[in-house]
């Protein structure tokens, strides 16, 4: 049995741009990966504000629990700028 990572990749992050993430994701076939949709960040931190992508990494990291191989979550809107 391989060792299992998860990825949370921001739909538009610069680095490393979702081309990228990808890559690594079907490289690693043990992996998980969670799609922020419509986020910008580079850097997502917990609490995040997104029950789904916080059930998942707290499952992930305290019970070992994998999620589904692949997985897509709403990110949070950017703020209106008047």
């Amino acid at each position: 049995m391989g060792c299992s990572a998860l990825l949370a990749q921001s739909e538009f992050a610069p680095y490393p741009p979702r081309e990228s993430a990808v890559k690594t994701f079907f490289a690693l076939p043990q992996a998980s990966m969670i799609v922020i949709q419509g986020e910008y960040q580079h850097l997502i931190l917990l609490p995040y504000g997104q029950n789904d992508l916080e059930r998942d990494v707290a499952e992930f990291l305290l019970q070992q629990k994998k999620p589904p191989r692949l997985t897509v979550v709403e990110g949070k809107p950017l703020p209106l700028v008047p």
